[in-house]
C-alpha cells in the first residue's frame, strides 16, 4: 500500500505534503477540507488487491503527533463529494 498523488484529480494544485520535512515518516499527499477532514489517497499491490478481493481488510491509522504532521498543508476549500467545487 503506497499514498498516490493526486489525491483527487484535478485538485493536485492544492495538495499538501504531511510530513515531508520529518524523515522518520513517509510523506503523504493530502488534502486537508476546512473543517479539518483529511484526505489520502492508495494504491495497492496486485497481491494486496488479491487478499482484498479474497475478503482481507486493511486497516489504516493516521497520527497527527499534536498536529505537527500537517503543519505544512494548505487548505482546499470549496471540495464537495464528486470532485466538484
Amino acid at each position: 500500500m503506497n499514498p498516490t498523488s493526486p489525491v483527487i484529480p484535478g485538485l493536485q494544485g492544492i495538495e499538501g505534503r504531511a510530513a515531508e520535512h520529518q524523515p522518520e515518516y513517509i510523506t503523504l499527499p493530502v488534502l486537508i477540507t476546512v473543517h479539518g477532514h483529511v484526505i489520502s489517497r492508495w494504491t495497492f499491490s496486485p497481491e494486496e488487491r488479491l487478499r482484498i478481493a479474497e475478503g482481507a481488510d486493511e486497516i489504516l491509522r493516521d497520527f497527527t503527533g499534536a498536529k505537527h504532521y500537517f503543519r505544512d498543508c494548505p487548505y482546499a476549500t470549496n471540495i464537495r463529494a464528486g470532485g466538484g467545487s
